[in-house]
This record gives structure tokens, sequence and C-alpha cells, in this order.
């Protein structure tokens, strides 16, 4: 289940799948990357709304970082990208509903969407196409690029080995380099 988009603290839940794998087990999971549905928040910036609407996603470094400051061995992050083609603004609208992805943000608009900012919104998405008849840019082919990420990670046994501490090597890594060393 891609459940990690609709978590607001990933590393809270990270930390638990941490704690409920054994020894050595096996982290596998996916999460939406930072260019998922990046036309959408352009689109919405240039109205004027750069909070609320689509939630933030999270970057591949930071995705590695996050698995380990929290303790997860060998950690491993892969992106794959595609680009989704819709016809219209209804077909992506009927696509995100059906796949359960409406507004989660917990900083979303509780009120209406007023006519006007959804024209610009619409034109600004379409990337400035003049209005149709059919609501300012609604019919214009879309195309959303989607970045899915995908962690892996193992948790640590106790027997694993450690990494030393720096300065603490009984041989000196130059001696060891030279030539002939």
């Amino acid at each position: 289940a891609q459940v990690l988009p609709w978590v607001h603290d990933v590393p809270r839940l990270l930390l638990t799948f941490g704690r409920l794998l054994k020894p050595d087990g096996l982290l596998l999971a996916d999460a939406l990357g930072a260019n998922s549905f990046s036309p959408l928040t352009q689109a919405w910036a240039e109205v004027g709304v750069v909070t609320g609407r689509v939630l933030p996603q999270t970057d591949i470094l930071s995705a590695g970082m996050a698995l380990q400051k929290l303790g997860f061995a060998l950690p491993v992050v892969d992106r794959d990208t595609w680009d989704l083609h819709y016809t219209n603004l209804a077909t992506l609208w009927a696509d995100l509903r059906a796949c359960g992805a409406t507004n989660l943000h917990p900083q979303r608009s509780r009120g209406c969407q007023g006519q006007q900012q959804w024209r610009r919104f619409c034109q600004a998405l379409a990337g400035g196409a003049a209005d149709d008849g059919a609501g300012g840019g609604e019919t214009a082919e879309i195309i959303i690029p989607l970045e899915v990420l995908t962690l892996q990670a193992f948790r640590p046994a106790p027997g694993q080995p450690k990494a030393l501490k720096p300065g603490s090597g009984v041989v000196d890594l130059s001696a060891v380099l030279k030539p002939g060393g």
C-alpha cells in the first residue's frame, strides 16, 4: 500500500517500522518524491496559494538521510519517474479521487474555492492556454510527473559489526596507501 504520502510524520513511521522489524529484517517502502505533482504546486503558487493544496513530498536525499539517522543499516533509495498524461483537468481530478488522493493537507482551506481563482489555476496549469469557453484551460492536455522513491534498509542485528570511531584505528591509513606499503 502506498501509505507514506499520507503520513505527516514519516520519520516516526520509519522508526516504528524499525522497531517492528526482526534483527536483520528488511524494510521496503515506496514514497512519492518531491517532483511528484509539481505542475499542480506551481499552478497554485501562480495564483497565490502556496500551501494547503498539494501534500509536500520528500526528496531523495532527505529520505536516505532519514534512514541513516534512524539507525537503519545499508540504506538505499532509488527513484523512478513517470509522466502521466491527462486529456483534461476533469480526468486528472477523477483519477485522483478514484485512488483516494483527495486533499488531506492539514493546512488546507476549509472554505469554497472562488471561480476566478479556479479559472486562474486552470490557466496556469494549462501553461496559460486561452480559455476555450470551458472554464479557463480545463480542456488542455495536462502532463503530471510522478516520482516514486523506493526505500530499502535493514534493521541492524545486535551482533552486526560496527564502524570504529574516527581516529581509533591501529594502522595508519597513509602507511597502507603508500606504494609497497
